[in-house]
């Protein structure tokens, strides 16, 4: 770039020993001359700047360091980030790490959506930041109580005020709902089973349990022991731990650590996170979540992955979170400001679980993680086919508890008014998953005023079409209460 002539002659010099030599052709040579100097400095790659400072770190004193990313996934999802990123605020930033499952293989690591981001703090690499993990740690207290027989997914939870000594927690919304199975407390992400469950548990054997898994909390300074607010996020977590976590619900709860090939993981052993009954009830509930914005579930979209996932927002909305997986890979996102400050209204399932689905969507589909037959010792059952101690779900003595006032019935899924683009007209219909909001269970599904199947201790029930058109969507709780939606079916 300083001596162009000196630069091409040397060039041309180089291109003529070769062609001499019989290395290249004299078709190759002549196209190899007429190409021109090039007239100014290209910009280095930088696929994963975060990760390659990490590992040579790790091995300052090694000339080649050796990853498992995946060059390919790693470009796709970065320019999955940079696109996401135009739409958040100049002082928000993106993390993402994907995995594959077999081998804990990391195949891609974003630590940041731009490097050079001096105003979003782009340096830091948010996958090793702690942070507040929302509502993401839930699963896993669902996932002990469901191993020590505490709870089953299709147990009876109360939904209603609860005062554990000083700590009263609420739910996101300020609603209860009453009598609700843990299933859809956990697919609601609603706090107060979650918590009336850590209180069972006890939050210092979950914390240690964890521990053994090989992931450990972090705590502030002045905390004497852990407490109950973790369920909802009062303690800190890396990506790097929770995409550990979930990739163990993939893999009947066995929580080796991730390999990024530079510096192997350690031999040091790990006890399984839970085990695989309590890991499959968790993949069963994960994968029915109701899918973000704009997605429709995998049933409807053609060529799209099993994923179960779970979403998490910290506390001011300075974390957005959403983790998921199937049986060969385990994503996760974070979304939020580096430098800790408050956001506007920022949610996991509406900005960090888009991002998550998109960078799915770049992978070969492959099956979900549930496995096709139920793990020696799993109850496959109603509520009332339970055994009678998990039927319903105790709370520790001593917890007070009120009755609360069950939110108004709404029908969440489909939205009144909208148009269902659900198949071509020369293909046949798929089902349409129904998901309400609110309401005191039991409930009743009508379409077009006719009963349709439903489990009524469900949230979520499908219907399969039978023709395009008008179709009113009716759904009517305990107390009589009903919300309608109208779509048109296309």
């Amino acid at each position: 770039d300083r001596a162009a002539v000196t630069a091409q002659a040397a060039r041309d010099k180089v291109l003529r020993l070769l062609a001499a030599r019989g290395i290249i052709d004299n078709a190759a040579l002549a196209t190899a001359l007429a190409e021109p100097v090039p007239a100014a400095r290209q910009p280095f790659p930088m696929s994963a700047p975060h990760l390659a400072e990490r590992l040579h770190r790790a091995e300052p004193s090694a000339t080649v360091i050796t990853t498992t990313l995946d060059d390919d996934l790693q470009r796709a999802i970065q320019e999955i980030v940079r696109r996401h990123q135009a739409t958040l605020e100049p002082s928000a930033s993106i993390a993402v790490l994907a995995v594959e499952n077999s081998g804990r293989k990391v195949r891609a690591y974003i630590g940041s959506s731009d490097f050079f981001a001096d105003r979003r703090f782009g340096q830091n690499d948010m996958v090793t930041a702690l942070r507040s993990p929302g509502s993401a740690l839930k699963p896993f207290i669902y996932g002990m109580a469901f191993e020590a027989l505490i709870a089953h997914p299709e147990t009876m939870m109360p939904d209603v005020a609860m005062r554990f000594g000083d700590y009263a927690p609420k739910n996101f919304d300020g609603h209860f709902r009453g009598r609700i199975t843990a299933r859809e407390a956990l697919q609601a992400s609603l706090n107060i089973p979650a918590v009336a469950l850590l209180d069972r548990i006890g939050p210092q054997r979950f914390v240690q349990r964890l521990k053994e898994a090989g992931v450990e909390l972090a705590f502030p300074e002045q905390a004497t022991a852990p407490g109950l607010p973790i369920a909802l996020g009062g303690v800190g977590i890396d990506l790097e731990g929770l995409v550990t976590l979930f990739a163990a619900l993939a893999d009947q709860g066995k929580a080796p650590p991730l390999d990024y090939g530079a510096a192997p993981p350690t031999d040091a052993e790990r006890t399984a996170l839970v085990d695989p009954v309590a890991a499959y009830y968790l993949t069963s509930i994960l994968l029915d979540t109701p899918p973000p914005p704009n997605f429709l579930s995998p049933g409807n979209r053609r060529n799209a992955q099993p994923i179960a996932y779970k979403t998490g927002t910290s506390f001011g909305f300075r974390d957005a979170w959403a983790i998921g997986y199937t049986r060969d890979y385990t994503i996760g996102v974070w979304v939020g400001r580096p430098d800790g400050t408050f956001s506007a209204g920022r949610m996991g399932r509406d900005t960090a679980a888009p991002i998550l689905f998109e960078a799915f969507d770049l992978l070969p589909v492959g099956p979900s993680a549930l496995p096709e037959k139920a793990p020696a010792g799993a109850i496959l059952a109603g509520t009332l086919d339970l055994p009678a101690n998990l039927q319903q779900f105790r709370v520790r003595p001593g917890t007070s508890t009120e009755a609360g006032k069950a939110a108004a019935i709404k029908v969440a899924f489909p939205v009144d008014g909208a148009l269902l683009e659900l198949a071509p007209e020369d293909q046949p219909l798929p089902s349409l998953i129904l998901q309400a909001d609110g309401g005191a269970m039991p409930l009743r599904w009508l379409v077009n005023g006719q009963p349709i199947a439903s489990l009524p201790y469900r949230r979520q029930t499908e219907w399969l079409p039978d023709g395009r058109g008008a179709v009113r969507v009716t759904v009517i709780d305990r107390d009589g209460r009903s919300a309608t939606a109208s779509v048109w079916i296309k």
